[in-house]
């Protein structure tokens, strides 16, 4: 067992061992072919020994080759250049065989290094035209609206969401009025119901003193 500590990014940043040039050289001769498949973010590559049992079949002429992937048996049909699962066909994912220098994103599930990733994207970024619109993107109006960045949180830091440009201070302060001017309106309604209320008693008692006094009492 490991007794190591394990990072929680190993999988995303694994620590590949580096091989001398020299025999990366001997291993791979210029014209010498690897197998890809296609994942969410791009081609990952095989690993050594279901490349070499692809290039194998395929050389040989074969349609289809058997493979033995993580303890599922798939089927690489080279007509359609396809995997499929073999007791579940619907599961399905194209694959292709291209140089083994070709940009890729890793190995058998294992992302290349951070540098080997810097170093595809300046390369593409090296293919791509300059244009003046490169860095923004156009409205249809003449104007280029700036592409925001992706990595980006929706809320910044300062407690403000994006769009809303009021403090969130003066958020509070307008909450607590408004809060308060509720109350105010409470308090008033309670005292007016009391007034109403003691008005209607006196009232009340006049019209029975009155009555009283029209009917006087026999002696």
């Amino acid at each position: 067992m490991c007794r190591q500590e394990i990072p929680p990014d190993f999988l995303e940043r694994p620590q590949l061992v580096e091989v001398e040039e020299p025999q990366k050289e001997l291993e791979h001769p210029e014209e010498e072919y690897q197998w890809f498949y296609e994942g969410r973010n791009g081609w990952w590559q095989y690993d050594q020994r279901t490349s070499i049992e692809l290039e194998t079949a395929y050389k040989q002429g074969k349609r289809t080759c058997e493979l033995l992937i993580a303890g599922f048996l798939y089927i690489a049909d080279f007509g359609s250049m396809l995997q499929l699962r073999r007791n579940d066909p619907s599961r399905r994912r194209r694959i292709k065989r291209d140089l083994y220098n070709v940009p890729r994103k890793g190995v058998a599930g294992l992302r290349l290094n951070v540098q080997d990733e810097e170093i595809v994207r300046e390369i593409r970024g090296a293919e791509r035209p300059a244009s003046p619109a490169s860095d923004s993107m156009g409205t249809g109006d003449g104007t280029n609206t700036p592409i925001p960045p992706s990595n980006t949180p929706q809320t910044p830091a300062g407690g403000t969401a994006s769009g809303d440009a009021t403090p969130l201070n003066d958020r509070v302060d307008q909450r607590s009025d408004s809060l308060h001017q509720v109350l105010e309106q409470m308090r008033s309604l309670v005292l007016r119901e009391h007034l109403s209320l003691n008005s209607d008693n006196e009232f009340e008692e006049d019209t029975e003193d009155t009555s009283i006094s029209d009917h006087p009492t026999l002696s």
